[in-house]
């Protein structure tokens, strides 16, 4: 099969209700590329009476016309008006008979937009209980070469119930594998969805969770880490997790390999506590090593240390990760070194030390996404690192613009080939507990961050469900990111000069000790 860049395309909001338009509680999505006209696709699917011989999930379809119908089409073939009677194959020994689906005037040869279209909606139910929504497209590619794509989304009380029945989701796979098989092609499906809750193992491992400044050792207990232990097959902690010198941390990623087929793991600036950063390592990858010769004799996950490491998912996605330490400013050297205590806690860390780990990281990345993008051309990359590589101001809090501590946390990129690279598909970072979610116009690339915080300000904006596709920087998340705490809505009604003015009736040392004390039974396991 020709390679082609997959199209991205939205998923659609929950049809108007009686209180206006509402976000969809499920969202569900699948995709696949098929061999063969769009054309023959859509007259297939259209076509009701063949659904027995190749649709696995709902093997039968009964079309419903009415009398006033003006449709000139065989009955089994679905029109505008249409009713639909389906039996739907929730298990292997129970069906379910879905009544009074309509087909909505949704029903389209190619037009402008080149698209083959049907939709129907849901009428059996009363909308106050349950509202859903299917669209299914047939998209030419080439001449013998489409992708087809269906999605659904459902609103209204009982869709709580729909989303916990793992039948639904699955099945939905079928509608896509089903056709995939009956043209006989082998390109891999591609399923995502949006929801707060996805207890599926999506069979592809592209599909990742990403946490990154959790700060465990700030809450009662490394226990606290509630992150979904059933769904996608990759995930990554990027950083400031916990301490490495605390064997809770070992014992969360022990935990954490037993539900994932991979665990990526980099240091942030938090992690090395009371030892020194080459120490931080060695202890790390002696568990690597552990973990590898456990998975000898029982089946867990593979565990992966980020320190300049290259990864490849499969053929076609590389992952690419390191701490990458910021530079930081002479001008801002004395300031950073007294306020961070990056230069207390990690023994014998200096700003220097500082300075030569993000050289030494950037030049890694230099020449490993430039040999990549120049022998492997058709390879996405993934870069992950703890501090972020950009100032742009969706990836920074806007409080701390000006900020005589700025190159403690970010460092401009944007010149370098690892940002500037078209082959890297997404960069995820954390350090900032300042939560985005953007594509930067001119490379492309999803820019990508998932934090939490310390346990006395957590982050609403941290969305343990967020996906990622990391072959083509999709992210999937179940509630917006425009959902931020109070302290940061608070911030934004502040002009500049009137948060800086606030921010000095604060007495740093003070508050500093002040918090310590309220949070000094917290930090003990």
């Amino acid at each position: 099969m020709a390679t082609q860049s997959v199209q991205i395309y939205p998923i659609p909001q929950a049809q108007q209700s009686p209180h206006g338009k509402e976000a969809p509680i499920l969202s569900l999505s699948s995709y696949v590329l098929i061999n063969c006209p769009a054309e023959k696709v859509f007259e297939l699917f259209r076509d009701t009476s063949t659904w027995p011989a190749w649709n696995t999930f709902v093997p039968e379809c009964g079309v419903n016309r009415s009398k006033d119908s003006k449709s000139s089409l065989p009955e089994a073939k679905l029109d505008s008006g249409d009713g639909m009677a389906m039996q739907v194959k929730m298990t292997a020994d129970a069906n379910l008979r879905a009544q009074g689906g309509v087909v909505t005037d949704r029903v389209d040869t190619p037009g402008e937009d080149d698209i083959f279209r049907i939709q129907w909606e849901s009428k059996g139910m009363p909308k106050m209980m349950l509202r859903t929504l299917r669209t299914t497209e047939v998209v030419p590619i080439g001449p013998n070469e489409c992708e087809f794509r269906t999605w659904e989304v459902m609103a209204g009380p009982l869709a709580y119930v729909v989303k916990n029945i793992p039948a639904r989701r699955s099945g939905f796979i079928c509608a896509c594998a089903a056709i995939c098989d009956h043209f006989h092609t082998s390109d891999p499906l591609h399923f995502a969805v949006e929801t707060s809750w996805i207890p599926l193992n999506i069979p592809t491992k592209c599909e990742t969770r990403m946490s990154c400044d959790v700060h465990l050792e700030t809450f009662p207990s490394y226990s606290h880490y509630k992150h979904r232990l059933t769904d996608a097959p990759c995930l990554f902690l990027l950083g400031d997790i916990g301490h490495v010198a605390s064997p809770q941390l070992f014992n969360l990623f022990t935990t954490l390999l037993d539900h994932h087929d991979f665990v990526f793991y980099l240091l942030g600036n938090h992690d090395p506590k009371d030892l020194t950063l080459e120490d931080a390592k060695s202890k790390v990858r002696s568990f690597e090593a552990r973990m590898a010769a456990v998975s000898a004799t029982r089946t867990i996950g593979k565990f992966v240390f980020l320190d300049q490491t290259r990864f490849d998912l499969d053929s076609e996605t590389t992952v690419l990760g390191c701490t990458l330490f910021t530079h930081i400013e002479d001008a801002q050297k004395e300031t950073i070194s007294m306020r961070m205590v990056d230069f207390r806690d990690t023994k014998g860390w200096t700003v220097d030390q500082h300075n030569a780990a993000h050289s030494s990281d950037l030049a890694w990345l230099n020449s490993q996404v430039a040999a990549i993008s120049h022998n492997e051309p058709l390879r996405r990359i993934a870069i992950m690192t703890h501090h972020s590589p950009s100032i742009d101001g969706r990836a920074n809090d806007p409080r701390h613009e000006g900020s005589t501590g700025t190159s403690g946390f970010v460092t401009d990129l944007s010149k370098e080939v690892c940002w500037t690279s078209k082959s890297v598909s997404v960069w995820a970072f954390g350090h900032t507990h300042w939560n985005c979610d953007f594509i930067d116009e001119e490379t492309g690339k999803r820019v990508f961050t998932n934090q939490r915080g310390y346990w006395k300000s957590q982050k609403e904006s941290f969305d343990e469900d967020a996906t990622c596709l990391l072959s083509d920087g999709r992210v999937f998340r179940s509630k917006a990111l425009a959902e931020i705490d109070e302290d940061d809505q608070h911030a934004q009604t502040l002009s500049q000069s009137d948060f800086r003015e606030e921010s000095t009736k604060r007495i740093p040392g003070y508050r500093r000790l002040f918090q310590r004390w309220l949070t000094r039974d917290k930090k003990r396991p």
